[in-house]
């Protein structure tokens, strides 16, 4: 493990002006300015990584939009690694949308990467998730971002992805919030699971659930635009191809692992953002610092427990899982169950529907997806089959 890191995330600061009922940090750890200022260690920290090819770094927050300059100076400063290693550095951020406006500029000044930057929308009636701090922060503010990004910035509305989080509050209009994107002249859209939410376990949830995938599974085949629907990517892997064991393992387990790596505003390594000693699901597991190197029987411990077989056997009522994209957030787990692969079965119904909705929809009626998003799919599992279970003995570790 960590044999070639391709993604790494920096938290430049954790101060938010939202408080979503689902965010994974504390609410007083939103209050904070602590900005991230250490660029020199953190390069020489960067110097001596297996970084990969093409490395996208995340730079976080909080709300990474009410530092633009923080988020100019990290590009810049960052970038200076490319001098000394054989990388492409490519940033994004994942904003609330309450600067959108800066966001884009920073990507018109080439410092930012559309592809891989994120807008969080949580559809018509946002607000529901969302407890504001600025009274301005209405709906109508939220929805107009759908409208800037779809007519008045072209050359981004096909490359930026919009994030809806799928819970309680949301399930019910997932449709009619697809449906907002595309009118607007935007493709690029999914719903995501919050880890822990245990609705999906509810029947009730369930059929709810299943009407409006229905919904948005249609509108992308009819649209032919599901290249754009991102939660269809594992799907197609899984369906295309009879991986073997272990891969199916890193599926379920999370395939991020291993060659990810987060640093907080102190210079502290995690294995990803989620596991931030300001989150709800931290759980003690702190590899380092970019000052003294990484700690080796913690890494080495984190890597015993996620190469150990997911509690639910891979096998759903008796046979064997298909459903590969279950990615139930292995930190969460780790939090809540002890190890990093006891699963809390939060989300096993839910993505046996998007499973036999996606085989229905788009594989028994034909739909013939690009050959881009096939290829990638490929890469995907080729870059799993590299993947080293050992850890790197070559990683800068303390002495």
């Amino acid at each position: 493990m960590y044999d070639e890191i391709d993604f790494m995330g920096i938290r430049l600061s954790s101060y938010c002006n939202l408080d979503c009922k689902y965010c994974y940090q504390y609410s007083a750890a939103k209050e904070k300015h602590n900005l991230f200022k250490d660029y020199n260690a953190l390069n020489k920290f960067l110097i001596k990584l297996p970084l990969a090819e093409n490395l996208k770094f995340f730079l976080s927050g909080g709300e990474p939009s009410l530092y633009i300059d923080e988020v100019r100076k990290a590009c810049k400063q960052i970038r200076k690694v490319m001098r000394y290693k054989d990388t492409n550095i490519h940033f994004s951020v994942y904003t609330n949308g309450t600067n959108l406006q800066g966001i884009l500029d920073l990507m018109d000044e080439g410092l930012l990467d559309s592809f891989y930057c994120a807008l969080s929308w949580d559809g018509l009636h946002t607000t529901k998730s969302r407890l504001v701090k600025n009274k301005k922060y209405t709906d109508e503010f939220f929805n107009k971002n759908i409208e800037l990004l779809g007519k008045q910035c072209k050359k981004y509305r096909e490359d930026i992805n919009i994030r809806t989080a799928a819970t309680r509050d949301t399930i019910g209009e997932l449709a009619d919030n697809y449906k907002y994107v595309l009118d607007h002249g935007c493709t690029r859209w999914e719903y995501y699971i919050v880890n822990d939410e245990s609705a999906f376990r509810d029947e009730e949830y369930l059929d709810l659930i299943k009407d409006q995938l229905r919904k948005i599974y249609i509108m992308a085949r009819d649209n032919n635009i599901a290249d754009s629907l991102c939660n269809l990517e594992n799907m197609l892997y899984m369906y295309f191809d009879e991986p073997n064991d272990y891969i199916k393992q890193r599926f379920i387990t999370c395939r991020h692992l291993g060659n990810t790596l987060f640093v907080n505003p102190t210079g502290e390594i995690f294995p990803c953002a989620l596991s931030d000693n300001i989150t709800k699901v931290y759980d003690g597991i702190k590899f380092g610092d970019i000052y003294n190197g990484f700690n080796k029987d913690v890494i080495q411990a984190f890597c015993n427990d996620y190469n150990t077989p997911p509690s639910c056997g891979m096998i759903y009522k008796g046979e064997p899982c298909k459903t590969l994209h279950c990615f139930e957030c292995a930190v969460t787990c780790k939090h809540c169950n002890g190890s990093l692969n006891k699963k809390s079965f939060n989300q096993c119904e839910l993505r046996h529907i998007e499973y036999d909705l996606f085989k229905e929809i788009f594989i028994d009626s034909g739909y013939k997806f690009s050959d881009e998003i096939m290829n990638k799919y490929k890469n995907t599992h080729f870059e799993n089959l590299l993947y080293n279970t050992k850890l790197n003995p070559d990683l800068p570790y303390k002495k």
